[in-house]
């Protein structure tokens, strides 16, 4: 039975012998390495650990973010209620103002063709509200008298 060689063993040349066997020590020193990273859990367990923190830490930004888009959602909606409510406000002022306007209108009106009838319901009004005053001051005398009394 015999072998045969190939490579720089197969042509007996002793430098190209040495050459390989530098390459094969590579090689070798390679491969234990690698061998040697795959056996260090402690630092494969921290490798793991950072990817998950990496992770973790992207999924909060996103959340983040999205809980940020939501409440700019939100804030965006209150405004146009807001600004709706402003707007129908306003036209119920204007509306208001309006009707008040024509009022004062009508009552101008009425006075102007009427002079004597408002001066008569002023004087009426005058006279109810020195009424009230005078009953007003009448009691407060009572109420004077009566706690001096006692």
């Amino acid at each position: 039975m015999t072998t045969q060689q190939s490579g720089p063993a197969a042509t007996g040349d002793p430098d190209a012998i040495r050459a390989d066997i530098e390459r094969t020590r590579a090689e070798l020193g390679d491969t234990v390495e690698a061998l040697a990273a795959k056996a260090d859990v402690k630092a494969r367990a921290q490798d793991a650990a950072h990817t998950a923190k990496v992770r973790a830490q992207e999924k909060v930004a996103e959340g983040a973010q999205a809980v940020q888009e939501k409440v700019a959602e939100g804030a965006q909606a209150v405004q146009e209620k807001v600004t709706e409510g402003a707007h129908a406000v306003q036209e119920k002022v204007t509306e208001g103002a309006h009707a008040v306007q024509e009022k004062v209108t009508e009552g101008t009106v009425a006075v102007r063709q009427n002079p004597g009838r408002a001066a008569a319901f002023l004087a009426g009004l005058t006279a109810a509200i020195t009424g009230l005053i005078m009953a007003m001051l009448r009691r407060r005398r009572r109420r004077g008298r009566s706690t001096r009394r006692g």
